[in-house]
């Protein structure tokens, strides 16, 4: 699967083109604006049709996930320090938070999906390198990689074994063909054969 996350600032017409993303089959998408109060992210969530909101996760906030009626939450290290995550799983949320070492797995066994980064040179932070190699391959976790998917990378984080991918420049450095590029990549992720 290729899920989408917002741009972490934003870009002209995002909530316009979140909605024709989700419209065209984006599964998951992960609304995450740091520096955004609870409020703000309701606002932002609030211009979203809700028929989309089972398929949003936001980041920080279980209270804006549980009053919005959206899939689940996103804790990042500092906050999965300090929630219960077994007693937000136990009201049907879904947790996920991110990792930047394989090690980290152990810690966070009990998450319902977890994010690995960077696996390849993310496109929207400059500097910021992959840091594995292509003998890497995830365990059977939900795991998912996250920077620098491309069309390129795509196929290779698939035949890695990842059980999906999150963009986020591949779909907000250039807006105008963030759908353009999200259904080239949904088709390339369709089409990649996996088998470990």
């Amino acid at each position: 699967m290729v899920r989408a996350i917002t741009h972490p600032v934003g870009v002209p017409n995002e909530i316009s083109i979140i909605q024709s993303l989700l419209a065209h089959g984006l599964e998951h998408l992960l609304v995450r604006k740091p520096g955004f109060s609870a409020g703000a992210y309701e606002q932002f969530i609030g211009d979203i049709p809700r028929e989309f909101y089972p398929r949003i996760m936001v980041a920080e906030y279980p209270a804006v996930a549980a009053a919005l009626g959206l899939k689940g939450v996103h804790l990042n290290s500092q906050l999965r320090m300090q929630h219960h995550t077994l007693a937000l799983q136990q009201t049907g949320m879904q947790i996920s938070t991110s990792i930047h070492a394989y090690r980290e797995l152990q810690i966070v066994a009990h998450f319902n999906e977890v994010y690995l980064s960077p696996v390849f040179d993310s496109i929207s932070k400059s500097g910021y390198h992959g840091r594995f190699d292509h003998s890497f391959h995830p365990s059977n976790r939900q795991l998912i990689a996250l920077g620098g998917i491309n069309s390129r990378t795509i196929n290779i984080a698939k035949k890695l074994g990842f059980s999906s991918v999150a963009c986020i420049g591949a779909l907000w450095d250039e807006p105008t063909k963030a759908l353009s590029n999200y259904l080239q990549l949904k088709e390339q992720w369709a089409q990649i054969e996996y088998t470990p």
